[in-house]
């Protein structure tokens, strides 16, 4: 366990809680089944889903392991609107939130891209377990209790979670009309050594999109927002909508009217990701 993530993994310090709290805007409640939904939904609809942070995090350090994400800078950056996070970055902040408010807390991984490439929660509460999710952007907004079957939809979009054997949950989506499967959720407890080192994979060139696209998600009671390198697509109750981006200007206007994130430094990480994929395309060739 790296000293990052053994300050991830520390209780947290009552004014770190209060100011995340404040972010959300919501009280500290006592745990309960409507307030965890309360903080999972204020959660996901406050905190960007986004891969600027991870870009830059490997810019910074180009070769080998990169630092594992710092409790303190993120909420400091969520709050100053210039950063949200991945999975690895989401998943353990907001875990560390519950448990200093008193929720018994389990960390987990799932696959997506390779085993152990998504990071979950499992949050005990008033006697029962519930698979809790804020990693991806998407609207997951109800804790799911092990054992039920749960399927939602919103804007045009479904999503529904359930039991496959003992120690898995899936995670399906329908974007047209047929459900497929989006993510495998493990539901075993996952070590410090193996979240590290899945996020570190993560943030090795080539490896998966977290450091080779750019993207963006952000899910509200109006609607869902999705970037992917240049392109913008807005589900809406009535339809979707398709944008295309060119230049650092049109990228910042979506990073803050969009995403919410005015000092998001998306022109800079837009540059980095030029020039890894410059070096990638040189060293195939």
């Amino acid at each position: 366990m790296t000293a990052s993530t053994a300050a991830m993994d520390r209780p947290a310090h009552p004014r770190w809680i209060d100011r995340y709290l404040g972010l959300l805007g919501l009280p500290a409640d006592p745990p309960s089944v409507g307030a965890l939904t309360c903080l999972v939904r204020a959660q996901i609809g406050t905190v960007v889903f986004e891969n600027v942070t991870a870009i830059l995090r490997r810019e910074a350090v180009p070769e080998g392991s990169v630092p594992d994400p710092d409790p303190d800078d993120l909420l400091d950056a969520w709050i100053a609107g210039r950063g949200g996070g991945v999975c690895f970055d989401l998943a353990p902040m907001f875990r560390r939130l519950l448990e200093g408010l008193d929720y018994g807390v389990t960390p987990l991984l799932a696959q997506i891209s390779f085993p152990g490439s998504h990071h979950a929660t499992l949050v005990t509460c008033q006697n029962e377990t519930y698979l809790v999710d804020v990693g991806g952007g998407w609207p997951l907004w109800q804790p799911v209790p092990l054992g039920a079957t749960v399927e939602f939809g919103h804007v045009g979009l479904g999503f529904r979670l359930r039991p496959d054997g003992a120690d898995a949950y899936v995670q399906e989506r329908r974007m047209e009309a047929d459900w497929a499967v989006a993510c495998t959720y493990d539901l075993r407890p996952a070590s410090a050594d193996a979240r590290s080192a899945a996020y570190q994979r993560h943030q090795r060139a080539g490896e998966t999109w977290v450091v080779g696209n750019l993207t963006m998600v952000r899910s509200s009671e109006d609607g869902i927002d999705r970037l992917r390198d240049d392109e913008l697509v807005r589900y809406r109750r009535d339809g979707k909508t398709v944008e295309r981006l060119d230049g650092d200007a049109a990228f910042a206007r979506v990073a803050s009217d969009v995403f919410g994130l005015p000092g998001l430094p998306v022109a800079a990480a837009r540059r980095s990701l030029g020039a890894l994929h410059r070096a990638r395309g040189a060293a195939i060739q």
